[in-house]
């Protein structure tokens, strides 16, 4: 069984927002933190939506979606 707030726990993959379409998401160069977000200040190992939801405790509500239209 997977821990709590790891990437496989199954409760944060089906109730948290994904990075991927989050115009504050960005990856960075740094191996030991390789993604981060721009509108909560910081750089993880995991994507940031999932560390949001193991400190908070509920989905993050700084993610902003760009439209369809404007990533043409």
């Amino acid at each position: 069984m997977p821990r709590p707030g790891t990437l496989m726990d199954p409760d944060l993959t089906k109730t948290a927002p994904t990075c991927k379409d989050c115009i504050h998401f960005f990856v960075t160069y740094d191996p030991s933190f390789p993604y981060g977000c721009r509108s909560m200040g910081f750089k993880s190992r995991r994507y940031p939506h999932f560390e949001v939801q193991a400190a908070s405790g509920g989905p993050c509500q700084g993610r902003e979606t760009t439209k369809a239209s404007e990533r043409a």
